[in-house]
């Protein structure tokens, strides 16, 4: 029994638990990262947040300010900065930086990589749709948090959050298909009300789900649609929501970055550039199978729109952006294809 039970145990606290906090503290407390100005102390982070797109993402913003708080209670925690190894490391990006507050990206960071990585262990210890080896069961959520800590770069209080979102709703979904119970679909409903209070990428949510259905029922069957109504709600609800209370011009984001994009002669545009064909290399050969394939191919026509607009509204350079589309690969990579379309049948 415990030699059974002690490949995954270790499996869980390693890559789980301890391999999260390696990868973030090195990000947070080995390097500095250097892309945001103006955004490592309370007032400078609510001004910025309150300003253009930013400050429909309440959720993550929200949560870092009370988790700030509760750790600015803390004297460790509050006399931070009487430690020599953190005088002024930051005050060259923000004048007024306080290390409690970055502390508190940190800590944010390092709590959702873990629960997003816990979270992908058990999707694939999950019943019958996976039948990995340990060794992939190892290296793949690795590769995922090495992914995400190298994209940290870009300091956000709500990437790693919405992560954790689009993993756990992958999660409570590939739940409901397996066992038909609906506590799993509503679940997955939360978290996607939830998940767009914090971010507009939760739409990638909606695109995994519908890829799914697509797969089970085919696109000229409509029934998955009906299945889709509710989802679907539950994010333009909040959504408008979002425009609607907050007042502002209902952007979506800070205008068109389209030409600067494309202005490769700048050697971070072209690295941007240069990262496309990189990343959907990957994701077409991250699935051996046919049907692997499909199911990836049907995902990614859903999320077309997210991945259409990215080089017209994003910063390519920002590599974050292509997590959420990746997470949901990942998992497609590995079902079981065959068991899996076997066992989920069209109602």
């Amino acid at each position: 029994m415990f030699k059974r039970v002690l490949p995954t145990l270790c499996r869980y606290v390693f890559i789980g638990i301890i391999f999260p906090f390696l990868v973030q503290y090195v990000i947070y407390y080995r390097f500095t990262p250097n892309y945001n100005v103006n955004s490592f102390s309370a007032a400078h982070f609510t001004e910025g947040s309150n300003k253009g797109v930013y400050r429909y993402r309440l959720l993550g913003k929200e949560l870092h300010l009370w988790l700030y708080k509760q750790l600015s209670a803390v004297p460790g925690i509050r006399n931070m900065k009487e430690n020599p190894l953190y005088e002024k490391r930051l005050d060259y990006l923000d004048p007024d930086a306080d290390q409690t507050f970055y502390f508190t990206y940190f800590v944010m960071a390092l709590l959702f990589s873990i629960l997003t990585s816990v979270l992908l262990l058990l999707i694939f210890d999950s019943g019958p749709f996976f039948k990995m080896s340990e060794t992939q069961k190892i290296f793949i959520p690795a590769f995922l948090i090495l992914f995400i800590g190298l994209t940290n770069f870009v300091i956000t209080p709500y990437d790693n959050l919405s992560y954790f979102f689009l993993t756990l709703a992958i999660f409570s979904f590939l739940k409901y298909l397996q066992t038909a119970k609906w506590i799993h679909y509503v679940v997955s409903c939360i978290v996607i009300l939830l998940a767009t209070l914090n971010r507009e990428s939760s739409l990638l949510i909606l695109s995994f789900m519908a890829g799914i259905y697509i797969s089970v029922y085919k696109i000229q069957d409509l029934r998955w649609i009906r299945k889709m109504i509710v989802p679907v709600f539950c994010f333009i609800i909040p959504y408008l929501a979002l425009r609607y209370f907050l007042g502002g011009n209902p952007e979506v984001s800070e205008g068109s970055k389209l030409l600067a994009n494309l202005s490769i002669f700048k050697i971070s545009k072209l690295s941007g550039v240069l990262f496309l064909p990189v990343f959907f290399y990957m994701l077409w050969h991250m699935s051996g199978s046919r049907e692997n394939r499909r199911l990836i191919i049907n995902f990614l026509i859903m999320a077309s729109p997210y991945i259409i607009i990215i080089p017209v509204i994003g910063i390519l350079i920002e590599y974050r952006l292509w997590v959420p589309v990746l997470i949901p690969v990942i998992v497609l990579s590995r079902l079981d294809s065959r068991e899996f379309l076997a066992r989920v049948k069209p109602d």
